[in-house]
């Protein structure tokens, strides 16, 4: 009858984390656009934990450079703290190989950098979700 089936992803709640108001205000369109469900928002590392805490998020959005505390200290502590929790980082300044040694170094499971983010967030929190 349909030529194809969509697949989609059980709603995830998505906690976003950035000190930029716009950096946060455009990723809440994009994954608002694609049925995700942003729990809470965070602006540094430090309330980051208390959300996670607070909120129980399946992933966590996360930038990697934020005053107070940034996004190589607080993945550590996230994963402590909520070990099922996926972590997604970002980043608008650093060469995607320093992304992919944050990823190993935090046990984050995904980098994106965030001029890509309109068309690789949703992806990699897809692709996280399903432990690939």
């Amino acid at each position: 009858m349909f030529g194809f089936i969509e697949r989609r992803c059980p709603t995830a709640r998505i906690l976003l984390v950035d000190n930029h108001e716009g950096a946060r205000s455009l990723l809440l369109s994009v994954l608002r656009h694609e049925h995700f469900e942003v729990c809470g928002e965070a602006e540094n590392g430090q309330q980051a934990l208390a959300k996670v805490v607070e909120l129980h998020p399946d992933v966590v959005v996360l930038d990697l450079l934020m005053p107070q505390m940034n996004g190589i200290e607080a993945a550590p502590r996230i994963r402590e703290l909520a070990p099922a929790t996926k972590i997604v980082l970002i980043s608008g300044c650093l060469p995607p190989q320093f992304g992919s040694e944050a990823v190993r170094h935090t046990g984050a499971q995904a980098y994106v950098e965030k001029w890509a983010a309109v068309t690789d967030l949703v992806p990699a929190i897809r692709a996280v979700l399903q432990n690939e």
